[in-house]
């Protein structure tokens, strides 16, 4: 029995994958995550951390550049521990403004569409602003080293407790970087 919902974040099925092959290939489904997806886990992890460090607190404001998934993570932890936050989408994401606001998204800003993250109108940058003036906390999931550490404490160990530690291969798909951590362990 769990207590909350974040409690079921992580340990998810790793499932053989019947390919045209001697190997055995097995997937990790991470889309079982409550928020469905893999970045339930850092999103949790940072959070946590944050906290831990009296970073943030209930009721504290966070700041977030997200696509997707990341956000998706982030409210719902937010509405279980009580932290509004503020949602910076690119425009050619638009189209998830309505589902953001649908779970608690205080504030949803479009930004223009870029790919460098140094332009100061992107949603990145402008994440870096608005933190800063209002004085909150930035989930800064491209550069803060606590994503990588989230997939090195969690996902990591879970493969290769999962595997008996036999793996030969790792193949991953990687958003933001992060599942690099995944190999110091595996």
């Amino acid at each position: 029995m769990y207590h909350n919902i974040l409690e079921t974040i992580g340990n998810t099925p790793l499932v053989q994958i019947k390919l045209p092959t001697p190997a055995r290939v097995y997937g990790k489904m991470e889309y079982t995550n409550p928020g469905g997806s893999i970045k339930d886990r850092p999103a949790l992890y940072m959070v946590t951390q944050a906290e831990l460090q009296g970073k943030i607190k209930p009721n504290d404001t966070l700041v977030l550049p997200s696509s997707g998934n990341m956000g998706i993570a982030l409210a719902m932890i937010g509405n279980l521990k009580t932290i509004e936050w503020l949602l910076l989408l690119q425009r050619k994401h638009q189209f998830k403004n309505k589902y953001f606001k649908s779970i608690r998204c205080r504030s949803c800003f479009l930004c223009p569409s870029t790919t460098d993250q140094n332009d100061p109108k992107g949603y990145v940058q402008t994440a870096v602003r608005l933190a800063k003036e209002k004085n909150a906390f930035l989930i800064d999931q491209f550069n803060d080293t606590l994503n990588q550490e989230a997939h090195y404490h969690g996902l990591g160990p879970e493969i290769w407790r999962d595997t008996d530690g036999c793996i030969t291969h790792f193949v991953a798909a990687a958003g933001t970087g992060a599942l690099c951590r995944v190999l110091d362990v595996i």
